[in-house]
């Protein structure tokens, strides 16, 4: 790698870290306070520099360059920190990782350290860390601290939480009387992107073979809003996270959250009474459609929030 490229590399390295920075800085402190009307897991991220004087370093070498072009110099290590709190009614766990962006990246793969993650045997830790790492791996080319945040939610709202979640709503069900049933939901879920013709087009015909009502706005990020029997939502949620052995299922990877899940006592509440439909890219039009539905206030939450 000669010395333009490696500026080049450097430069995209502090371009990266500012944009995560903005969207999960300081905003989004980790101690914050969550809204009680979030039934499902939400997941709070704080992102920062391990080191702001090599971050000052880097940036002070690239405007360096940049004005006066040098043939030796010497790239540092930039490093940062992401603590994410997984959450939901019935617990908290917070976790840490460390994540170095060597000379050279994002041509070089980043290395990732696990420090701590909350809820997991020593066993469950090492499984893992592999895995990340493995990732990590994956990406070299590329900008990979997105992909990463989001494996690591991923991750931790179906492994951390899943466990805790399902012994509570085990119990409950023994505390519920028949008159409090609740047999409908309507559940929104973030997904990082929908892009892939055929995936839109699955997305779609899931949802109604299940006869759920909904929208789909595909493209950056992807939005899925459904409602209707809570049973045939939950399968629906669960095709949708899928595994790479599941046909259809688009696995881990393709990033998602459910961000809130609303339950309904019977149809009569229901916003919505459409056939599932795509209603495009413009995340205008969806939230037209909630505001016109009354349900605009959980479109802000659990969509414009993320």
């Amino acid at each position: 790698m000669n010395s333009s490229e490696r500026i080049d590399a450097l430069e995209r390295s502090i371009e990266e870290i500012q944009t995560l920075g903005l969207i999960y800085g300081n905003e989004n402190g980790i101690d914050q306070e969550q809204d009680p009307a979030i039934d499902d897991a939400t997941t709070i991220t704080k992102f920062s520099l391990l080191s702001e004087e090599e971050f000052s370093h880097a940036q002070g070498l690239l405007e360096t360059h940049l004005s006066a072009p040098c043939a030796t110099f010497k790239i540092p290590t930039l490093r940062v920190e992401i603590v994410t709190r997984f959450e939901s009614d019935e617990m908290r766990r917070d976790s840490r990782m460390h994540i170095s962006l060597p000379p050279g990246y994002p041509s070089i793969s980043p290395v990732v350290s696990v420090v701590s993650i909350a809820g997991l045997n020593n066993a469950e830790k090492e499984e893992f860390s592999s895995s990340i790492k493995e990732k990590a791996l994956s990406l070299a080319g590329a900008e990979a601290l997105m992909d990463l945040i989001q494996y690591w939610h991923d991750y931790g709202e179906e492994v951390i939480l899943s466990r805790s979640n399902k012994n509570n709503k085990e119990n409950s069900k023994h505390d519920k009387g028949d008159d409090d049933e609740v047999t409908m939901s309507r559940l929104w879920l973030w997904v990082h992107h929908i892009t892939n013709i055929s995936r839109r087009k699955d997305v779609v015909e899931e949802a109604k073979e299940r006869k759920l009502s909904g929208y789909l706005k595909h493209g950056y990020p992807g939005i899925v809003v459904v409602e209707g029997e809570t049973k045939l939502c939950n399968e629906y949620v669960q095709w949708i996270k899928g595994n790479k052995s599941r046909p259809g299922g688009f696995g881990r990877n393709w990033g998602h959250h459910v961000r809130g899940q609303i339950l309904l006592k019977d149809e009569t509440i229901a916003a919505f009474s459409n056939e599932f439909e795509d209603v495009g890219e413009n995340l205008s039009i969806l939230a037209s459609i909630c505001r016109d539905n009354g349900v605009e206030d959980e479109f802000r939450q659990y969509v414009m929030q993320h």
